[in-house]
């Protein structure tokens, strides 16, 4: 099995390699925090709904096999804590967005990184586990009116419209 790659990890990398890399790709697009984002555009930026969770379950289950691959076979390998590293990365530049909408004034409550950090934790867990337990995508769209519901970024956060 290993002729061609000298051991599970370089056979694992070269599997899931273009996932992780484009995951990380849709981070840096995503994450970018402008300096001249307005108020509304901060505003949509936390608009939890079905159209973007949906834009996310067909990115991710264009890559299925390679997701499942990271989420229940990465132990031993250097994406052995891929699910708690890309929180963490999510977190980093979902909290800058967070402040940047806080020093405006448009959110009323306070959250810690720390505690972004868990609810960002249980926000991917929601996307994680029906690529982990074989959703069919007819369940993923039912599931998605759930999972923006339970995740209203705006009423957690306090948020008022922008004028």
């Amino acid at each position: 099995m290993y002729k061609r790659f000298k051991g599970k990890e370089e056979l694992f990398s070269a599997l899931v390699d273009d996932t992780v890399d484009a995951l990380r790709s849709v981070r840096e697009e995503k994450a970018a925090l402008r300096d001249d984002i307005t108020d509304e555009e901060l505003w949509r930026a936390w608009n939890m709904d079905e159209g973007y969770m949906m834009w996310w379950f067909r990115f991710l289950y264009d890559r299925i096999d390679a997701m499942r691959l990271l989420l229940s076979s990465s132990e031993g390998t250097k994406y052995s804590h891929f699910e708690h590293e890309w929180v963490e990365s999510m977190c980093q530049s979902t909290y800058a967005y967070y402040l940047k909408a806080r020093d405006r004034g448009l959110v009323e409550n306070e959250i810690s990184e720390e505690e972004m950090h868990v609810v960002l934790s249980s926000f991917w867990m929601t996307i994680y586990e029906p690529i982990v337990h074989y959703f069919e995508w007819n369940e993923l769209e039912s599931l998605c009116s759930h999972i923006c519901n339970l995740f209203n970024w705006h009423k957690m956060l306090g948020f008022r419209r922008p004028e």
